[in-house]
């Protein structure tokens, strides 16, 4: 009861200078901050659209910044403004931030408004992968922008459609399911070989006239593992789970009935753990040592010496399996 009032206390003090606020904070971090970055776009008095980002997040762009992945997520303010952070895996395959927008729409214009400022703030440079829903909006806005990057659906979201898109009984759809999922999440396989599976499983059941499997099929170099074995990195993300663990992880802080200042508080308090637990990992790694070796080989206490401790863990599993 005392939270709940105090949260009342605060929405009451704050008022109808909630935006205001939150500009004049922003403003201030980039007087006071290094290389700190905050835009916004104003119409008629109404905030409607921010973006922010901080030298840290510059950093592990700079860093980890070739794979990147975005979505939106709702209810964090009471505004009902978008909240899209942009996210990766760091060396300790953890989720890190590059920076954050907040949007009054999910239009066109937004979503490249965004776009354009998230580049802005990175000097221009673009991601080898781009990792998206199928929201058309975004899509169109991605395709504008990031011309040098590769664009990647979210697997995740198309592959959980399939029990819902595909008619049978349940035998037969759990069936259709494990043989798809078999199929498309297999990052190992040649296109060729994909499309010939495909149309061999499509033949099994006779779904050759089925709309929706037709439809995702055409689209197929835009989100099936084998159409980006080529390009660096490529396996590091296949769907937009870290977007949407971000977005828990700063819900969780946050709440629907938050003005912009009290989000941007819940924001900042997640923000510091996240970066609180690299600094954790890090120290572990620097401080410690495997709690055994699996070879006699020099290699693998080399790659102790040069990789973070989860990374080392797979190295050492490759190194071992070649013994």
């Amino acid at each position: 009861m005392g939270y709940k009032n105090c949260g009342r206390d605060i929405r009451d003090f704050i008022g109808e200078r909630d935006a205001q606020m939150l500009v004049d904070k922003m403003n201030a971090r980039c007087k006071n901050k290094e290389n700190y970055t905050f835009d916004t776009q104003i119409v008629d008095t109404e905030l409607q659209l921010l973006f922010w980002c901080d030298n840290v997040s510059k950093m592990n762009y700079e860093a980890f910044g070739d794979v990147l992945a975005f979505d939106a997520t709702y209810h964090t303010n009471m505004y009902d403004m978008i909240f899209v952070p942009f996210t990766s895996v760091d060396h300790h395959k953890k989720c890190t931030i590059f920076g954050v927008g907040l949007l009054h729409n999910e239009t066109i214009e937004s979503y490249t408004w965004l776009l354009q400022k998230f580049l802005q703030a990175h000097n221009d440079r673009q991601p080898l992968l781009v990792l998206t829903d199928q929201d058309c909006a975004m899509k169109q806005a991605v395709s504008n922008l990031f011309d040098k990057s590769h664009h990647r659906l979210c697997m995740w979201h198309i592959v959980q459609k399939i029990p819902s898109k595909i008619k049978g009984d349940n035998l037969t759809n759990i069936e259709i399911k494990e043989k798809f999922h078999k199929l498309v999440w297999n990052a190992y396989i040649k296109p060729e070989t994909f499309e010939k599976r495909w149309n061999l499983l499509i033949a099994e059941y006779g779904l050759e006239s089925h709309k929706w499997l037709t439809e995702m099929f055409s689209i197929r170099e835009q989100w099936i593992p084998g159409y980006f074995r080529e390009i660096p990195m490529c396996t590091l993300m296949k769907t937009i789970s870290r977007c949407e663990s971000a977005n828990r992880m700063f819900k969780a802080d946050s709440s629907a009935h938050n003005t912009l200042v009290q989000f941007m508080l819940c924001y900042d308090t997640s923000i510091d753990g996240l970066r609180n637990k690299q600094r954790e990992l890090c120290n572990h790694t620097e401080t410690t040592n495997p709690e055994k070796y699996k070879t006699s080989y020099r290699i693998e206490r080399y790659a102790n010496v040069i990789y973070t401790r989860k990374i080392f863990y797979g190295v050492q599993k490759e190194i071992f399996k070649g013994t």
